[in-house]
């Protein structure tokens, strides 16, 4: 927060809208006026929308109250050096461009009995003074350890990134190729991390979860056993078998019957509906059971 700065805005005559973001800017800047204040944290303070930050802002830096730098990648810089009410009071005398010459020698030679300039010296600070920067809260980096960046060109295959591979089973070159690959291609901030070999330790761990077969439903046999792809594809051709069998149908694999395909769909029918009748006069016969025994307790107790 520059104080100087921030009162020399209030003295200025501007729109509303550019004194409140020269405001908001002289507030972030220290003494020297640099600050780099996200548009996005502006659009926070200011109470305006992201346009219209864009365009006070480019007013402001042709009224020549700020300058502005760009970076590549992040926000701008900016320098807040606003102009005093005398300067904004001074005319601009506009020059015609076939004029040559530089403004050293196209200027006149001042008259002696003139009065001294109406521009205020600028004070230098003390050299011992300290620097006050307010950075944005979108600038500060998450993680106050070191800030995010991409995968570096000298991240190699280290014997203890190698060890973290082999304890999870995985082929450590194949795997670091694979991350490698992953990483260098992504783009985004997602491709950006503060820790890398933590990152590499979630990879192996996440490639053994994805390579490691599934344990079967109820935790898996006794002892730890887990079984493979092949034992649960014939435990469950199995179920199926022994499922039609006790329907009446034909093994799925055995070839279809010489009969017709009305015949065999009517034996299909036929099969279900017995099933069914079944399954009926068993729930029936429960119920019928479950009414007795309510009526031998009710008796029991009126008794």
């Amino acid at each position: 927060m520059s104080i100087k700065l921030m009162t020399l805005v209030w003295d200025l005559d501007l729109p509303q809208a550019e004194k409140i973001v020269l405001l908001s800017l002289a507030d972030n800047a220290s003494d020297q006026g640099h600050c780099f204040p996200s548009i996005s944290f502006m659009v926070r303070r200011c109470g305006q929308s992201e346009r219209n930050i864009h365009r006070v802002i480019t007013r402001l830096a042709e009224a020549g109250h700020i300058t502005i730098k760009p970076r590549n990648g992040r926000s701008s810089v900016y320098e807040v050096h606003p102009k005093t009410v005398e300067q904004q009071a001074l005319p601009l005398t506009p020059r015609h461009p076939c004029q040559g010459g530089t403004p050293a020698t196209m200027a006149p030679t001042p008259d002696t009995t003139s009065p001294p300039p109406l521009t205020p010296c600028q004070v230098t600070p003390a050299t011992m003074a300290p620097i006050t920067v307010r950075e944005s809260p979108s600038e500060s980096s998450p993680n106050r350890g070191g800030r995010a960046s991409r995968l570096p060109d000298d991240f190699e295959l280290t014997p203890e990134r190698r060890e973290i591979a082999k304890a999870e089973k995985l082929d450590p070159d194949r795997t670091f190729k694979k991350f490698c690959n992953h990483w260098r291609s992504a783009s985004g901030a997602k491709a950006r991390k503060v820790d890398w070999d933590a990152t590499w330790s979630n990879w192996c761990m996440t490639e053994a979860d994805i390579t490691r077969p599934a344990a079967p439903r109820g935790g898996g046999a006794p002892g730890g056993y887990t079984a493979t792809v092949a034992e649960l594809d014939a435990a469950a051709l199995g179920r199926l078998k022994a499922r039609r069998a006790a329907l009446g149908l034909p093994d799925f694999r055995d070839p279809l019957p010489r009969e017709s395909a009305n015949d065999y769909r009517k034996a299909q029918d036929e099969a279900w509906e017995r099933k069914r009748d079944q399954d009926m006069q068993r729930s029936r016969r429960t119920q019928l059971d479950a009414i007795a025994a309510a009526g031998d307790a009710l008796r029991k107790v009126k008794a």
